[in-house]
């Protein structure tokens, strides 16, 4: 696509999640593809560096803690976690951010891939996909940055006693030998956010978003002041949704992990690869049958007059008859069967 049909396409995307009109969603689009065109080159100033060591790294996105941010329905939550990956993306060109915040670049997003920014942003919506991602990013010497938006779906102050929720605090304590940045959480509700995170030492910020005068906010509990929040040049969905599972027993993991940096990066790699959740095995083996399936049945239809669809129908009924129907094929054209 040229660089006006990437334009429309991003835009007619848009105008779907947003309900915007054709005009404002193609200014939307132009101004995130105007930015997104200079990023590569773009210079930080001094006074970006200084803020971003105060709020992205001093308080968002800390190594090795987690911060959480809590607003109601529509009050620019998923606007901040936007706001968030775009300034990391401006300020920071060593870190990778891992998110399940759904975006028009994303195969289920429906927008055109050619705006993804450079490949920095790396959508999750499982636990060991942020594991594997961070190791891999630790391994090429970048840093890795996680912010998981509509946590109320995965761990809540009501069910921290659940399974799943014991893997999510051990995560938690155990995260800064990963040299995870972050995670950045968001929750609905401060009554959702666990205690252990509300009350406990291994809690980095507590950030409330709230809408002052018509322009989103966010202030830190533990410190006096606002913090104006625009919206974001980031082409995120409003209405698109990606939840997160934790399919990763991490006290196991815990106990497989030594050493520090790149040493327990391949050993989280290694500890994945050899405990990949069942349903991923199950259904990479029946994708891989499904690939020989349609390999065998394409050979027949090169070596027989049969169109594709019968070939796979008698492939379906049986298989003998097939092979059979091959050989009488080849032996027709003098070939070896």
């Amino acid at each position: 696509m040229n660089e006006a049909e990437i334009r429309t396409s991003l835009a007619s995307v848009l105008v779907s999640d947003r309900s915007l009109s054709v005009e404002a969603a193609g200014e939307l689009a132009a101004r995130y593809l105007a930015w997104r065109a200079g990023l590569p080159t773009r210079k930080v100033q001094p006074w970006e560096d200084r803020k971003a060591k105060r709020c992205i790294e001093g308080a968002w996105l800390w190594e090795g803690r987690p911060s959480v941010v809590f607003a109601g329905q529509g009050r620019g939550k998923s606007n901040f976690a936007a706001f968030v990956i775009e300034k990391v993306l401006e300020t920071r060109p060593e870190w990778d951010v891992y998110t399940n915040l759904p975006f028009a670049w994303d195969p289920d997003g429906d927008g055109p891939a050619e705006v993804e920014p450079w490949g920095r942003v790396r959508p999750v919506s499982r636990l060991s996909e942020v594991l594997r991602g961070a190791a891999e990013t630790v391994r090429a010497g970048r840093k890795p940055a996680v912010i998981i938006d509509e946590m109320d779906q995965a761990v809540t102050s009501h069910s921290w006693a659940s399974e799943e929720a014991q893997s999510w605090q051990k995560l938690v304590n155990i995260e800064r030998h990963l040299r995870i940045r972050g995670p950045l959480l968001v929750y609905h509700a401060y009554r959702h956010v666990p205690v252990v995170l509300r009350e406990g030492t291994m809690l980095k910020s507590m950030l409330q978003v709230i809408v002052k005068d018509g322009a989103r906010w966010v202030i830190r509990r533990e410190e006096e002041g606002f913090l104006h929040v625009p919206s974001t040049v980031l082409p995120y969905l409003a209405y698109g949704l990606r939840g997160f599972d934790i399919d990763v027993d991490v006290g196991d993991m815990e106990k497989h992990l030594s050493g520090s940096g790149e040493r327990v990066a391949r050993q989280v790699l290694g500890y994945l690869r050899a405990r990949r959740p069942k349903r991923d095995l199950a259904s990479e083996r029946r994708a891989a049958k499904e690939d020989r399936d349609e390999e065998i049945v394409r050979a027949f239809v090169e070596d027989t007059e049969l169109t594709l669809r019968e070939a796979k129908r008698r492939f379906n009924a049986g298989f003998s008859h097939l092979v059979e129907l091959r050989s009488v094929a080849q032996a027709r054209r003098g070939a070896s069967p």
